[in-house]
């Protein structure tokens, strides 16, 4: 009893905190929506009166066809037809202020999420239980709570029609409602379990429901299309397509037999009991104790108890469903970023050169698992750096812990001697700009494109044209029609595509037009060839002149380029000094860049 008195405590709790949402989303609309439907709730009771009254005033009119009688039919008839009118104007009233609610709230619960969830560390979207509950949460937050809210405005205002319509259903017999209650209970009780049942498959399925959307994406999107063709994968996915929709249709069809099972046999008892109480009803007309009117009255306020007391039922079930799927949403939302900011952020003072200092940093993605292991370096500002090494050497970890995208496990990261977790993350960020070697390709336009770099001067064409100039993108982007104005990918009509030698110079671009005292590149001319590469590389020089740069590559004529090297190894500094000096030494980096020099020779 008691865990059973906690679970509806929890379900209230939850259906209060999800009203608080749509009433915070709009506050005019959704008590606008509220008051209409508890108004409208007591017209049905008026109506079924209306109608006893008519057809004894008609019986009385047939048998004295009086002018007061007649009159008294006719005045009725008005009344109806108001009440019939004012019934129609609130069900129009209620359907229009929930079609302008829900478009406002499903705009303001999916804003918390996606801005929930931009907010929230990189390390979890390297989770698959993050992707389980973030695909739930998207998949059921835009309309469930509005559902919710739906649920119990229908619900109180039903309530509130039954205790109208017990008011008429008392005057027949005190154990008529009561019968009706009773015999009404099963239906509430299976109607909550078969929600769990639907909650718990449907839950159940996330893990798969992601790798369904993966194979319609593989299977549609361009991406992917040259491989699907090329290694003839389409069978294979079709397959497993096949597979996993089955396996959903099995469950559903399972679930299915046993809900109109059920419902059918509970359909009948309830059948059994209205015309069980409606036969008492006949006999009390029979043997003279109320009149036809009254009869009339009670049959339609039995049937209409009936339905409106299975509608709250039925609400409760989908309420208590609801809630079970809008629980991941609350859980969603208590996820909280590590990485923020501190008490007191500092800014970075950009009137004096940049330094950065890694001191004794250690990292690891895990535990007792250390990716990056006693990183010692000082770049200081005009410098440029070059960061060498295998696949998997900690590379692009380093950057990424430069940005504070993740924290150190251990030791510091200096900027001017002030530690990175005491500066501003949007400062700091705004200070360094990169370009990842999986760079992001987005589908507007080529303005867009370059002007994401700076978004605060995304309109300033002329920096962007500039930006585009220096990384050679100018050159294709001069002979589109729209030119800046161009829309870029597929995804939209008139998309231009471009190859990967242009989207990476789009890129470059977009580091560019940062204009950042930083600007770190992660396999900047990976997509180019030589002569584009050579022009890159020349504007580069020049434009990195004032700044400090960071430059990540396995193309050792780039590297050599830097005024200092760094080669590392298994997550640690194995060598650092100049090209020159490196290639003296005769080690690791000497070693690798003669096995790349080999194939020019």
């Amino acid at each position: 009893m008691r865990k059973t008195l906690l679970e509806i405590s929890a379900q209230l709790n939850l259906g209060y905190k999800v009203i608080k949402l749509v009433f915070e989303s709009s506050p005019k609309w959704a008590s606008f929506y509220f008051l209409v439907n508890i108004v409208s709730s007591i017209i049905p009771a008026v109506t079924l009166y209306i109608g006893k009254l008519t057809i004894d005033a008609v019986i009385a009119a047939i048998r004295n066809s009086s002018p007061e009688n007649v009159r008294f039919v006719l005045l009725l008839a008005v009344v109806a037809l108001t009440a019939e009118t004012f019934n129609s104007l609130f069900a129009n009233l209620a359907m229009h202020a929930y079609d302008v609610m829900k478009d406002i709230f499903e705009k303001y619960i999916l804003k918390k999420i996606i801005n929930h969830a931009s907010s929230l560390d990189l390390s979890y979207f390297e989770n698959p239980q993050f992707f389980d509950q973030l695909e739930k949460v998207q998949r059921e937050s835009s309309f469930r709570p509005t559902q919710v809210m739906n649920l119990v405005v229908e619900t109180a205002s039903s309530i509130i029609g039954l205790f109208s319509l017990l008011v008429i259903l008392i005057r027949l017999s005190l154990w008529t409602p009561i019968i009706l209650v009773v015999f009404s209970l099963p239906r509430m009780l299976f109607r909550l379990r078969y929600s769990y049942y639907t909650y718990s498959i449907t839950d159940s399925r996330s893990p798969y429901q992601r790798t369904l959307n993966q194979i319609s994406w593989m299977l549609s999107y361009k991406d992917a299309a040259k491989e699907i063709r090329a290694f003839n994968l389409k069978d294979y996915f079709i397959g497993k397509f096949d597979q996993l929709h089955d396996k959903f249709i099995t469950e559903n069809t399972t679930l299915s037999r046993k809900q109109n099972t059920f419902s059918f046999i509970l359909d009948f008892l309830g059948s059994v009991i209205y015309y069980a109480v409606a036969l008492f009803a006949a006999f009390q007309a029979i043997f003279g104790r109320i009149t036809i009117g009254d009869l009339t009255m009670f049959t339609g306020t039995i049937r209409q108890f009936q339905n409106v007391l299975q509608g709250v039922f039925a609400n409760i079930a989908r309420f208590y469903q609801a809630n079970l799927f809008l629980s991941h949403y609350f859980e969603f939302i208590k996820l909280q970023p590590t990485i923020v900011n501190s008490k007191n952020p500092q800014l970075i003072d950009t009137t004096k050169p940049l330094a950065i200092e890694f001191k004794n940093v250690y990292f690891g993605y895990e535990k007792d698992k250390p990716i990056l292991k006693n990183i010692n370096f000082i770049l200081s500002d005009s410098k440029n750096l070059a960061l060498v090494g295998e696949n998997g050497a900690g590379k692009t970890t380093l950057v990424k812990l430069l940005l504070r995208l993740y924290d150190v496990t251990s030791g510091q990261i200096l900027v001017n001697g002030v530690d990175i977790r005491e500066i501003d993350i949007k400062n700091l960020r705004q200070n360094i700009g990169v370009i990842f070697q999986d760079y992001m390709q987005f589908d507007v336009t080529v303005r867009e494109n370059i002007g994401f770099g700076d978004v605060q001067n995304i309109n300033n064409i002329g920096r962007i044209q500039k930006a585009a100039r220096l990384s050679g993108a100018n050159e294709f982007i001069d002979r589109f029609p729209e030119k800046y104005k161009t829309m870029l990918g597929k995804y939209f009509e008139k998309g231009e595509e471009l190859s990967g030698g242009q989207w990476q110079k789009i890129a470059l671009a977009r580091a560019f037009f940062k204009n950042a005292p930083v600007l770190i590149l992660d396999e900047p001319t990976a997509s180019l060839d030589p002569r584009s590469e050579y022009e890159v590389f020349s504007n580069l020089i020049k434009y990195t002149k004032d700044k400090s740069l960071i430059l990540i590559s396995h193309r050792f004529s780039t590297v050599r380029l830097a005024d200092e090297i760094i080669v590392l190894h298994e997550g640690e500094i194995v060598e650092q000094g100049t090209h020159e000096q490196l290639i003296k030494e005769n080690e690791h980096y000497a070693k690798l860049y003669n096995l790349q020099a080999k194939w020019y020779k």
